[in-house]
């Protein structure tokens, strides 16, 4: 009986579809399926496709290797395996490599393993039992690049500590840290019992030999090269707070003061005592960072010069200018600006400000 169905297809003599070499059949498709087998007829898959499913476990080698299973009926699709929480490098002996994790945890010569605590800023009296009093814990740790071997506490009310016989913390009223160094103590041997508890209340564990502070706060106010350190008794920064606070450069500009009388430039101070009198007052200043007291007096402030003389402040700055109300004169500007003058007591006053490069203040003592 010739074929029913269609399994080749030519077009002007060229093979377009061909079907004849297809392995389909329907226990190979998902059921529900369509599609064609190689005599062309019309196929429904029959194959049963079990679920998928995506599972988290936890680590667990108690004899080997973990085998995982999916769930009867099911295909597994994805697998997490949880990392413990206690896969450390501080669990772990130093260089070896667990899950990807490299241990630090390194041993004593006793054979014991290091623990390193930082105590708080403010410890309370070591306690024995619950009661505190003379307490002495024998146990070999170093701290300060010391070596110790005793702990201990002699009075009964105040937070005193010794290590051996050096007192590391105490004083009246306040009790302090002798030095912050000490506040870092590294065990030969992790402390158990009273210690312990006394540790966990007034220190931090650290996780490995490498006391690490947590947060460092640095404002910087000038530009160059800032080296961020930790505090003592710290050896690493986990993170540092910085805010920047600079201040833009300003140029500096050069302004000449000048005198004049009755119209003329004067480069000399006046002799007699009408002219002593009429000495103008500079009481003001120059951004704050100058003060010219007393325009005729010099000598000591600008090495004896007189008018003309100039003057380097940032570009920008004021005068505050102050003469004798008895006097004519007044006071002009170039490449800057005068304000209006005003009186204070028996003087005038004149501000003369924002300077610019080149600026010339005029002063008249006529």
């Amino acid at each position: 009986m010739a074929n029913q169905h269609v399994n080749k297809v030519a077009v002007n003599g060229k093979t377009v579809l061909d079907l004849s070499g297809d392995t389909v059949y329907p226990g190979m498709l998902a059921k529900g399926i369509t599609a064609h087998d190689k005599s062309g007829a019309k196929i429904t898959g029959t194959l049963q496709v079990p679920a998928s499913e995506e599972r988290t476990v936890e680590l667990s080698m108690p004899s080997g290797n973990q085998v995982i299973l999916p769930t009867s009926g099911k295909v597994m699709r994805k697998v997490t395996v949880q990392k413990p929480t206690t896969l450390l490098p501080g669990n772990i002996k130093k260089g070896v490599v667990i899950g990807g994790v490299t241990g630090t945890l390194e041993a004593s010569s006793s054979g014991g393993a290091k623990e390193t605590w930082v105590l708080n800023e403010s410890i309370a009296p070591l306690m024995d039992g619950g009661t505190s009093g003379a307490v002495t814990y024998s146990t070999d740790f170093t701290s300060n690049n010391n070596t110790f071997n005793s702990i201990k506490h002699t009075e009964s009310t105040a937070a005193v500590l010794y290590y051996n016989d050096i007192l590391v913390f105490g004083g009246k009223p306040i009790a302090i840290w002798k030095n912050q160094a000490y506040r870092k103590i590294t065990f030969s041997v992790p402390p158990s019992g009273n210690l312990l508890t006394w540790l966990q209340t007034n220190g931090v564990k650290q996780p490995d030999d490498t006391a690490v502070q947590d947060t460092k706060a640095l404002t910087i106010t000038s530009n160059g090269t800032v080296s961020v350190t930790p505090d003592a008794p710290y050896d690493a920064l986990k993170k540092v707070d910085v805010t920047v606070d600079v201040v833009a450069d300003v140029p500096l500009v050069t302004v000449t003061f000048k005198a004049t009388k009755f119209g003329e430039e004067i480069n000399s101070p006046g002799a007699d005592e009408i002219d002593e009198m009429r000495r103008i007052i500079i009481s003001a200043f120059v951004d704050g960072n100058i003060s010219l007291a007393n325009m005729y007096g010099f000598s000591e402030q600008w090495g004896g010069m007189v008018f003309p003389f100039d003057v380097v402040v940032p570009q920008g700055s004021s005068v505050t200018i102050c003469d004798n109300s008895s006097m004519g004169g007044g006071v002009r500007a170039t490449n800057a600006l005068v304000a209006n003058s005003s009186t204070e007591g028996i003087k005038r006053v004149f501000t003369v400000y924002n300077i610019t490069d080149g600026a010339t203040i005029t002063i008249d003592v006529t």
